[in-house]
């Protein structure tokens, strides 16, 4: 499976935690589990639009690109040309996002989609087109930062993924 929003890097070290926490090792029986099923995150067209959501898009777009990366609390190096070149859109209309890179390539895609905050503007939900919705826990928003968590899974063991991105 791959994320076209994230380079092949994240995908194979950041975002496939997203997926892989809802999957379950083994089937339980309904009245055995006590807990009711998560509902499926669904986009919100109309969903407030705060302070954040304003910091996030500027007046009406703004472009962000990745500073640092850490997983499981390790830096990684921000060498692969995908991540170096990768640009992460906001627009506040239609509340859509675009995720491109100046030279496209077989490995390094882009994607669109559509984002809501949620949660009093503490996670960032996006949706990208024909792909399973992500969820991003902000650490913080600013003019000049968008700092977030997100799982992960590296070599099997689940942690962690947390991310700097900077206007670009």
């Amino acid at each position: 499976m791959r994320f076209p929003l994230f380079p092949r890097i994240i995908l194979a070290k950041v975002i496939i935690g997203a997926a892989l926490l809802g999957i379950t090792a083994c089937k339980k029986d309904k009245k055995d589990d006590p807990t009711p099923a998560t509902p499926a995150l669904v986009f919100e067209p109309n969903a407030p639009f705060g302070p954040k959501s304003a910091r996030l898009t500027g007046t009406a777009s703004k472009k962000w690109r990745f500073r640092k990366f850490l997983i499981n609390g390790v830096p990684q190096a921000l060498l692969d040309p995908c991540l170096a070149d990768f640009t992460l859109t906001f627009y506040t209309a239609n509340r859509l996002y675009t995720g491109s890179f100046t030279q496209p390539t077989a490995t390094c895609s882009g994607s669109t989609g559509n984002w809501n905050l949620a949660e009093n503007e503490t996670q960032l939900r996006l949706f990208p087109a024909g792909q399973s919705p992500v969820v991003w826990q902000f650490i913080e928003v600013s003019d000049t930062l968008l700092h977030y968590t997100t799982p992960a899974e590296v070599d099997g063991v689940r942690g962690s993924a947390e991310l700097w991105l900077v206007p670009r």
